[in-house]
């Protein structure tokens, strides 16, 4: 019972921090490298073309295996993060050099083990950097709740809450079907007060949204409605929104409707399939152009999200900011891994 305990421990932990264990892994084995190349060409050249020589492998290697390897870099965006990690990279290398200046007295005596010290306390630091820099944003991966009465969630539903970057609420009403109704709004008020940490969307789907925005804690949530609807909330003076977002489940859009949308709203959902409000349905191959349409023409600020059907064979199609799944985070294995899984198959898009 500890193993397995320890074990799954282990598996969360390697999953949430997976990026940054290999950053520090290529870290090492850069700094290995660095140290290897100074040795052997301090033999036969001056001190400074070696550390020069060195810095450089060290630099290409890392970059190298980081773009490639763990944060896999499209093609289109990798000359603009090979440019930022060696900027990044030689500032840091700069600021390692003052801090042996100034405090060298903090240090080892060896050369070589103050090289790897500060290097390694340096490189922890600048990896927060390249993530604002370098690397496009890995993608959130949220898991979809439904809120019935009187439902107990499931361990492998709390785990996969737990590490889910965000939460998606569904909201659905007798208005969009009969048979599937999720609107307890005590269960969506308990979730937005349990889960302040996290990012919550609501997906309303209701032929009447206004109805319930007044009874739940809106301020602290992301409102999704559908495009439908949207014009019914306009008209209501009454009602203040701040955190609106537009639903999109439409294939057949046109590019010139998608450029007034991203326009009229920052934050758009991408519904994936055929019938609002039934669960467990397939994603419809036709939303794919409907997605390389919304790509091309939204505005740096738009923030998209894609739900309905979302798995580990269609993430990978996905250039967009945020995921929601459920049924295939839950279905079968451990869903923390899941969601690691959904992250390394969407990548960057």
């Amino acid at each position: 019972m500890v193993k397995a305990n320890f074990y799954d421990i282990l598996v969360k932990f390697v999953a949430k921090n997976r990026y940054f264990i290999t950053y520090i892994f290529f870290g090492v084995l850069s700094l290995l490298l660095e140290v290897a190349v100074r040795v052997v060409l301090n033999q036969n050249f001056s001190f400074y073309l070696a550390d020069f020589f060195a810095l450089l492998l060290g630099i290409i290697f890392s970059a190298f295996a980081n773009l490639k390897f763990n944060f896999n870099v499209p093609k289109k965006k990798y000359l603009r993060s090979i440019i930022y990690f060696f900027l990044v990279s030689i500032f840091s290398y700069v600021s390692q050099s003052n801090f042996v200046a100034q405090f060298p007295n903090l240090l080892p005596q060896n050369e070589y083990l103050s090289r790897v010290l500060v290097s390694g306390i340096f490189f922890i630091f600048f990896y927060f950097i390249h993530l604002r820099l370098t690397f496009s944003k890995v993608v959130k991966v949220g898991y979809a709740i439904h809120p019935k009465s009187n439902t107990a969630f499931s361990e492998e539903t709390e785990n996969a809450i737990e590490y889910a970057d965000f939460i998606h609420i569904d909201l659905i009403d007798e208005t969009y079907n009969t048979d599937n109704v999720c609107n307890d709004i005590v269960i969506i008020n308990s979730i937005i007060e349990k889960q302040k940490e996290k990012n919550i969307q609501i997906h309303m789907m209701t032929k009447n949204p206004e109805k319930y925005l007044n009874k739940i804690n809106i301020k602290k949530v992301d409102i999704f409605v559908h495009l439908d609807e949207m014009e019914k909330l306009r008209v209501n003076k009454n009602l203040e929104v701040d955190n609106l977002g537009v639903v999109l489940n439409n294939p057949a859009m046109k590019t010139i409707e998608l450029k007034k949308i991203v326009k009229d709203y920052k934050k758009i959902m991408v519904l994936c399939i055929d019938n609002p409000g039934f669960s467990g349905q397939k994603f419809n191959i036709k939303y794919y152009q409907l997605l390389t349409k919304l790509d091309e023409v939204k505005l740096h600020n738009n923030e998209i999200t894609v739900d309905g059907g979302v798995n580990n064979n269609n993430a990978k199609h996905f250039s967009v900011q945020k995921i929601v799944s459920q049924s295939y985070l839950v279905n079968g294995n451990n869903p923390v891994i899941k969601i690691f899984t959904l992250k390394e198959e969407n990548r960057y898009g």
